[in-house]
């Protein structure tokens, strides 16, 4: 693997990560709400 694909597989792996605790925080969210 080059090194543009390390980091280009790195930023995937930290956007799936973030997009996941958002989900996960709304998800909490909208069970206390109602």
């Amino acid at each position: 693997m080059t090194e543009d694909t390390k980091h280009f597989l790195y930023k995937v792996l930290v956007t799936v990560q973030i997009m996941a605790l958002v989900i996960a925080a709304a998800l909490v969210a909208l069970s206390f709400i109602s």
